[in-house]
């Protein structure tokens, strides 16, 4: 099955591409400038996350994942049940964003935030963010798509909302790392 990206697919690989970019810039910039290992290692993770990104909507991963699932549950004669283990599946994927948006936000609050550390801790959560949008898309719920595509394109917000906040954080890094070594 031969996946042709469509224009907005290819649009929003370019922007994936751009953030992988900046985001690969960040982890030189850290180990660069001798920071924190942790760093080093997010942002070659986040460089990484956003070039699988690309391929994955080039080649539209997540559509032929959807529908293999779909196929599966025919063939299984248990499309018809699919809310069964949905429900529960959606419910459990917004529970563990919950629960890590919580620690992120303890983390955050617990000592004084600086640049790079702050923007650290958001390119993370965001890439986390964008994580769970993706598997609630290939769970693929009718009530959570309808407000996902529905009038308010709330995926399309989400998604390019997270790679531009990765991005932001990745040049917030850069910029807080490099003004540091110039002390």
């Amino acid at each position: 099955m031969l996946h042709e990206p469509s224009l907005v697919s290819l649009l929003g690989a370019g922007v994936y591409c751009l953030v992988a970019a900046t985001s690969f810039g960040a982890s030189v910039t850290a180990k660069r400038t001798a920071h924190r290992k942790s760093h080093v290692r997010l942002w070659q993770f986040l460089a990484v996350f956003f070039i699988c990104l690309v391929a994955m909507r080039i080649g539209g991963a997540e559509d032929i994942l959807r529908a293999t699932l779909r196929e599966y549950l025919i063939a299984e004669e248990a499309y018809a049940d699919r809310r069964a283990w949905q429900v529960p599946i959606v419910l459990l994927i917004l529970a563990l964003g919950a629960g890590l948006l919580m620690r992120a936000l303890f983390r955050i609050s617990k000592s004084a935030p600086k640049g790079m550390d702050l923007a650290t801790t958001g390119a993370g959560f965001a890439a986390l963010l964008m994580s769970l949008l993706i598997a609630l898309r290939i769970v693929s719920l009718h009530s959570l798509d309808a407000l996902l595509y529905g009038p308010l394109k709330i995926n399309w917000f989400v998604d390019i909302g997270c790679a531009i906040a990765v991005m932001g954080c990745a040049i917030l890094y850069i910029r807080s790392a490099l003004k540091a070594g110039e002390r």
